[in-house]
């Protein structure tokens, strides 16, 4: 077997509603027993917008598969993520997707913290793109949001560096130069230096 290194690009172009999206119920059937809460544009006749899949994509994702809450709470995480990238599948989706994507990759993330690697069943199928820095790579296009974050979780799934919130943006909000999300493996809590120091001042006050 012959490894390579290289970089790889996941491609996949966001369509969200200008209008923002609200979750309503479903038709309730004999054979569900909880209604079904289904993603809407909040008009109907609304236009879109299209925002390139990245790693702020996958990064906020991330940021809210792992926070314990209760129903209410979690429907809350779908339509802020939703109204900032569109549906995983399509309009009408139901809450059913969002939650099952969200344990899967939270299945997995618990795994690697262990050292274990559970398998994935993912078809990949690439071409090659010309990137930022002049140099054709292999690129992954794929035909959905849901199957874009798993096959980005999918390529990094082996490695140790993991994406954290900064904990001034999680606590207090946006600052001018927070980075928001970033990589380490060192466990930090903040994107640097400047939100560190920001973050206890406002704590002192």
């Amino acid at each position: 077997m012959l490894e390579h290194v290289v970089k790889l690009a996941v491609i996949y172009n966001c369509k969200i509603a200008i209008s923002g999206y609200e979750i309503i119920d479903g038709d309730r059937s004999s054979n569900v027993i909880r209604t079904s809460r289904l993603l809407v544009p909040k008009d109907t006749q609304t236009p879109y917008r299209f925002e390139a899949f990245s790693e702020r994509t996958v990064s906020e994702f991330q940021s809210i598969i792992s926070l314990k809450r209760d129903e209410k709470e979690e429907e809350v995480d779908r339509l802020w993520f939703c109204n900032r990238w569109g549906p995983l599948q399509n309009e009408k989706e139901n809450n059913a997707l969002f939650d099952a994507l969200r344990s899967r990759l939270l299945k997995y993330q618990k795994a690697r913290a262990n050292k274990q690697y559970l398998p994935f069943n993912i078809q990949l199928q690439s071409k090659f793109v010309t990137n930022s820095e002049g140099k054709q790579i292999p690129a992954i296009e794929c035909g959905s949001l849901y199957a874009a974050l798993e096959t980005s979780w999918f390529l990094s799934f082996q490695h140790e560096m993991q994406t954290s919130m900064c904990k001034f943006f999680k606590e207090y909000g946006d600052r001018k130069n927070c980075g928001k999300y970033f990589t380490t493996r060192e466990g930090k809590e903040f994107c640097g230096e400047p939100c560190r120091k920001a973050y206890w001042q406002k704590g002192n006050k």
